[in-house]
């Protein structure tokens, strides 16, 4: 049972890892916080990759009422280097899944459901041109779409890699306005914490 306040707890978000991996977990969750705080505003960040339509479908009427999909990459080829998926197909159905999943939150749940879209960004995976194809195809959405634009700072690739002037992501963010975008804002430098190396963590134990 949640032990939320309806008066105190009225923004709830649900992150990972990636929470719809597990569906019946995430609808049976959303439905408790429904119960628990039914005024409160949902929040589910996800890649997407998941996101048929009938899961969409099931995530709103269990209660979402934010989302925040994070559209990885435009091309394939970007998306398996940036994902470390080695199946070309599987990467492919992947990114389609989460690409509808934006056209169909837009088309069906506008109104309903408030979206902003993330767009991850490094030069070293992303190219200029690549970042200005997914600006397009986000304004043939919808213009007015929210957009963020989020340095990418993984924590398991790139760890070697220095933070990005800002003139990088004026410049990057220069080619979402460019193709038409109208709300972007960027997340980047260096109040970004860099990811923690896992063999930095410690790994709590127990004595007996």
């Amino acid at each position: 049972m949640l032990r939320l306040n309806k008066d105190r707890d009225y923004w709830v978000g649900i992150s990972g890892g990636e929470p719809t991996l597990n569906r019946r977990w995430l609808l049976d969750t959303l439905r408790e916080l429904k119960r628990a705080v039914p005024e409160s505003r949902i929040q589910l960040d996800t890649n997407a990759s998941l996101l048929t339509n009938d899961y969409i479908d099931e995530i709103v009427q269990a209660g979402v009422t934010d989302i925040s999909p994070d559209l990885k990459a435009r091309r394939v080829e970007t998306f398996m280097k940036l994902c470390g998926i080695k199946s070309r197909e599987t990467a492919k159905s992947f990114l389609e899944t989460s690409w509808n999943a934006v056209r169909y939150l837009d088309e069906c749940y506008r109104d309903e459901v408030f979206m902003a879209v993330s767009l991850p960004y490094h030069p070293c995976i992303h190219t200029l041109d690549e970042l200005g194809d997914a600006a397009r195809a986000i304004a043939e959405i919808n213009a007015e779409m929210p957009v963020t634009l989020i340095e990418y700072q993984p924590a398991f690739r790139l760890r070697d890699e220095s933070f990005l002037e800002p003139h990088a992501m004026e410049t990057a963010k220069e080619i979402l306005l460019s193709a038409g975008l109208s709300r972007v804002v960027v997340q980047g430098g260096s109040e970004v914490p860099l990811a923690t190396d896992p063999l930095e963590l410690d790994i709590g134990s127990e004595e007996f």
